[in-house]
Protein backbone atom coordinates (compact mmCIF):
# COMPACT_ATOMS: atom_id res chain seq x y z
CA UNK A 1 0.00 0.00 0.00
CA UNK A 2 1.32 3.44 -0.96
CA UNK A 3 2.12 5.77 1.95
CA UNK A 4 0.05 8.99 2.03
CA UNK A 5 1.85 12.24 1.43
CA UNK A 6 2.78 14.06 4.65
CA UNK A 7 0.49 16.80 5.93
CA UNK A 8 1.69 19.21 8.61
CA UNK A 9 -0.60 21.39 10.72
CA UNK A 10 0.83 24.27 12.70
CA UNK A 11 -1.79 25.75 15.04
CA UNK A 12 -1.09 29.08 16.72
CA UNK A 13 -3.44 29.55 19.68
CA UNK A 14 -2.74 33.21 20.34
CA UNK A 15 -2.21 34.12 24.03
CA UNK A 16 -3.17 30.66 25.31
CA UNK A 17 -1.03 29.85 28.33
CA UNK A 18 0.49 26.37 28.27
CA UNK A 19 -0.58 25.54 31.83
CA UNK A 20 -4.22 26.38 31.08
CA UNK A 21 -4.22 24.47 27.79
CA UNK A 22 -2.59 21.32 29.26
CA UNK A 23 -4.97 21.43 32.23
CA UNK A 24 -8.02 21.66 29.94
CA UNK A 25 -6.80 18.78 27.80
CA UNK A 26 -5.88 16.48 30.68
CA UNK A 27 -8.59 17.18 33.26
CA UNK A 28 -11.77 18.18 31.44
CA UNK A 29 -13.99 17.09 28.60
CA UNK A 30 -13.93 20.54 26.96
CA UNK A 31 -11.41 19.60 24.26
CA UNK A 32 -11.86 15.90 23.45
CA UNK A 33 -11.00 16.22 19.74
CA UNK A 34 -7.90 18.31 20.34
CA UNK A 35 -6.75 15.67 22.83
CA UNK A 36 -7.71 12.64 20.73
CA UNK A 37 -6.48 13.76 17.32
CA UNK A 38 -3.60 16.07 18.19
CA UNK A 39 -2.15 15.85 21.70
CA UNK A 40 -2.34 12.06 21.93
CA UNK A 41 -0.33 11.83 18.67
CA UNK A 42 1.77 15.00 18.60
CA UNK A 43 5.22 15.88 19.80
CA UNK A 44 4.85 18.29 22.73
CA UNK A 45 7.79 20.51 23.59
CA UNK A 46 7.35 21.82 27.11
CA UNK A 47 10.58 23.76 27.69
CA UNK A 48 10.66 26.59 25.17
CA UNK A 49 12.11 30.08 25.22
CA UNK A 50 9.87 32.75 23.77
CA UNK A 51 10.94 35.96 22.12
CA UNK A 52 10.75 39.15 24.14
CA UNK A 53 8.60 41.19 24.31
CA UNK A 54 5.91 38.53 24.13
CA UNK A 55 3.62 40.05 21.55
CA UNK A 56 2.24 38.90 18.23
CA UNK A 57 4.77 40.08 15.68
CA UNK A 58 8.06 38.85 17.16
CA UNK A 59 6.37 35.74 18.60
CA UNK A 60 4.73 34.65 15.35
CA UNK A 61 7.83 35.37 13.30
CA UNK A 62 9.93 33.32 15.72
CA UNK A 63 7.50 30.40 15.25
CA UNK A 64 7.33 30.77 11.46
CA UNK A 65 11.06 31.29 10.89
CA UNK A 66 12.80 29.55 13.79
CA UNK A 67 14.66 32.81 14.47
CA UNK A 68 14.51 35.49 17.11
CA UNK A 69 14.17 39.22 16.37
CA UNK A 70 17.94 39.75 16.04
CA UNK A 71 17.69 37.71 12.83
CA UNK A 72 14.20 38.50 11.43
CA UNK A 73 14.50 42.21 12.46
CA UNK A 74 11.01 42.75 13.92
CA UNK A 75 11.43 43.12 17.69
CA UNK A 76 7.99 44.46 18.65
CA UNK A 77 4.66 45.87 17.53
CA UNK A 78 6.04 49.38 18.10
CA UNK A 79 9.74 50.19 17.99
CA UNK A 80 12.37 52.67 16.90
CA UNK A 81 14.41 51.36 13.95
CA UNK A 82 17.84 52.78 14.67
CA UNK A 83 19.40 51.82 11.33
CA UNK A 84 16.61 53.59 9.39
CA UNK A 85 16.05 56.30 12.03
CA UNK A 86 12.29 55.72 11.88
CA UNK A 87 9.60 54.91 14.40
CA UNK A 88 7.56 51.85 13.45
CA UNK A 89 4.05 51.10 14.70
CA UNK A 90 2.61 47.83 13.40
CA UNK A 91 -0.34 47.69 15.77
CA UNK A 92 -2.67 49.13 13.10
CA UNK A 93 -3.05 48.81 9.34
CA UNK A 94 0.69 49.37 8.85
CA UNK A 95 1.14 45.73 9.87
CA UNK A 96 0.45 44.81 6.25
CA UNK A 97 3.65 46.55 5.14
CA UNK A 98 5.91 45.11 7.80
CA UNK A 99 7.42 42.41 5.56
CA UNK A 100 8.37 45.03 2.96
CA UNK A 101 9.63 47.61 5.47
CA UNK A 102 11.55 45.71 8.14
CA UNK A 103 11.62 41.96 7.66
CA UNK A 104 14.97 40.38 6.81
CA UNK A 105 14.24 38.94 3.35
CA UNK A 106 17.11 36.45 3.69
CA UNK A 107 15.19 34.60 6.40
CA UNK A 108 12.87 31.89 5.07
CA UNK A 109 9.46 31.22 6.54
CA UNK A 110 8.23 27.68 7.10
CA UNK A 111 5.95 27.90 4.03
CA UNK A 112 8.97 27.97 1.75
CA UNK A 113 10.09 24.48 2.84
CA UNK A 114 6.93 22.74 1.58
CA UNK A 115 5.85 21.99 -1.96
CA UNK A 116 2.39 23.40 -1.14
CA UNK A 117 1.34 25.56 1.81
CA UNK A 118 -1.67 27.51 3.00
CA UNK A 119 -1.65 30.32 5.56
CA UNK A 120 -4.79 30.86 7.57
CA UNK A 121 -3.06 33.88 9.05
CA UNK A 122 -2.86 37.49 7.95
CA UNK A 123 -0.80 38.07 4.83
CA UNK A 124 2.02 39.78 6.75
CA UNK A 125 2.90 36.37 8.24
CA UNK A 126 2.69 34.38 5.01
CA UNK A 127 5.86 34.85 2.96
CA UNK A 128 6.07 31.95 0.53
CA UNK A 129 2.56 30.56 1.12
CA UNK A 130 0.66 29.34 -1.94
CA UNK A 131 -2.62 30.58 -0.45
CA UNK A 132 -3.31 33.21 2.23
CA UNK A 133 -6.73 33.42 3.81
CA UNK A 134 -6.59 36.74 5.69
CA UNK A 135 -6.15 39.42 3.06
CA UNK A 136 -6.05 43.04 4.20
CA UNK A 137 -9.76 43.55 3.44
CA UNK A 138 -10.84 40.32 5.14
CA UNK A 139 -8.74 41.12 8.23
CA UNK A 140 -10.31 44.57 8.62
CA UNK A 141 -13.83 43.16 8.06
CA UNK A 142 -13.33 40.32 10.54
CA UNK A 143 -11.78 42.64 13.13
CA UNK A 144 -14.91 44.84 13.00
CA UNK A 145 -17.23 41.80 13.03
CA UNK A 146 -15.47 40.31 16.06
CA UNK A 147 -16.36 43.43 18.04
CA UNK A 148 -20.04 42.45 17.58
CA UNK A 149 -19.75 38.66 17.76
CA UNK A 150 -16.64 36.54 17.25
CA UNK A 151 -18.46 33.22 16.71
CA UNK A 152 -19.52 33.76 13.05
CA UNK A 153 -15.96 34.89 12.23
CA UNK A 154 -14.45 31.80 13.85
CA UNK A 155 -16.99 29.45 12.21
CA UNK A 156 -16.47 30.98 8.74
CA UNK A 157 -12.67 30.78 9.07
CA UNK A 158 -12.79 27.12 10.15
CA UNK A 159 -15.28 26.22 7.41
CA UNK A 160 -12.99 27.75 4.79
CA UNK A 161 -10.00 25.87 6.22
CA UNK A 162 -11.89 22.54 6.15
CA UNK A 163 -13.10 23.16 2.60
CA UNK A 164 -9.54 23.80 1.44
CA UNK A 165 -8.25 20.80 3.37
CA UNK A 166 -10.83 18.43 1.81
CA UNK A 167 -10.16 19.80 -1.67
CA UNK A 168 -6.41 19.40 -1.30
CA UNK A 169 -6.72 15.86 0.09
CA UNK A 170 -8.47 14.83 -3.12
CA UNK A 171 -5.58 16.31 -5.14
CA UNK A 172 -3.07 14.19 -3.18
CA UNK A 173 -0.57 17.05 -2.93
CA UNK A 174 2.89 16.18 -1.64
CA UNK A 175 4.28 17.72 1.56
CA UNK A 176 1.42 20.05 2.46
CA UNK A 177 1.57 22.61 5.27
CA UNK A 178 -1.37 24.37 6.90
CA UNK A 179 -0.73 27.17 9.37
CA UNK A 180 -3.87 28.02 11.33
CA UNK A 181 -3.87 31.09 13.57
CA UNK A 182 -6.71 31.60 16.05
CA UNK A 183 -6.53 35.27 17.10
CA UNK A 184 -9.85 35.18 18.97
CA UNK A 185 -8.17 33.69 22.06
CA UNK A 186 -5.91 36.76 22.18
CA UNK A 187 -8.85 39.17 21.96
CA UNK A 188 -10.86 37.39 24.67
CA UNK A 189 -7.78 36.88 26.84
CA UNK A 190 -6.96 40.58 26.85
CA UNK A 191 -10.58 41.59 27.39
CA UNK A 192 -11.71 39.04 29.99
CA UNK A 193 -8.50 37.42 31.26
CA UNK A 194 -6.90 34.02 30.56
CA UNK A 195 -8.72 32.26 33.41
CA UNK A 196 -12.16 33.72 32.69
CA UNK A 197 -15.14 31.55 31.81
CA UNK A 198 -15.37 33.20 28.37
CA UNK A 199 -11.76 32.41 27.61
CA UNK A 200 -12.00 28.78 28.76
Amino acid sequence: MEKPNPIVFLMILDSVRADILYNLIQTSQKMPYLKKYIFDHAAVVEKCFTSFPTNTIPGHLAILTGNYADKHHLPAMKFWNLSKMKYRDYSGLDMFTLLQNEYNSKIKMIYEYFSYSEAFTSSNFAKGADYTYLTKFRTIFYYLMQKIDYKPVLIQSLKTFLRHFRRNISKNLSETLYVVWLPISDLIGHKKGPTSREFI
